[in-house]
């Protein structure tokens, strides 16, 4: 069977070498004579800024400079959206229940508040009010009188 195949192909490939030597190389066109050149291709500009962007291939390298740091600003004591939902808890030791997050003196949680989130500290817990910290600004909120 073996002897079979390799006659075939053989064939095949003879066959294969004949309809390309029967059909030729294709020759060059000769040019035209009125032909005018190409417009000349758009070259791409860089702009390197020393102190901009980092190498990613070296990322701790400092050839590029230093990253320049813009100031963030500390954003502003919103109270509005905060609000004491209770209080529960020992006298001892009381909780309060800020925006649906418990909390007692001295711990801070981080709180959604009108679409930011913000850092609000449990100062004190008293009877029926707490007294709350958003950047160092302090609120006391009251316990509403819905039931």
């Amino acid at each position: 069977m073996t002897g079979y195949f390799h006659k075939q192909f053989a064939v095949a490939a003879s066959a294969a070498v004949f309809a390309v030597s029967a059909l030729g190389a294709p020759t060059p066109a000769a040019p035209a004579a009125n032909v005018q050149p190409a417009e000349e291709a758009t070259k791409s500009v860089f702009v390197d800024r020393p102190n901009f962007g980092r190498d990613p291939f070296f990322p701790n390298s400092e050839r590029r400079g230093k990253p320049v740091e813009t100031p963030t600003s500390t954003p502003v004591a919103n109270f509005n959206n905060v609000a004491l939902n209770g209080i529960s808890g020992t006298a001892e030791k009381r909780l309060a229940i800020i925006n649906y997050k418990t909390l007692e003196v001295g711990e801070e949680a981080e709180l959604r508040v009108a679409g930011q989130t913000v850092k609000v500290k449990c100062v004190e817990v008293r009877e029926k009010s707490a007294v709350i910290s958003i950047n160092g600004v302090t609120k006391e909120l009251f316990l509403s009188n819905r039931l």
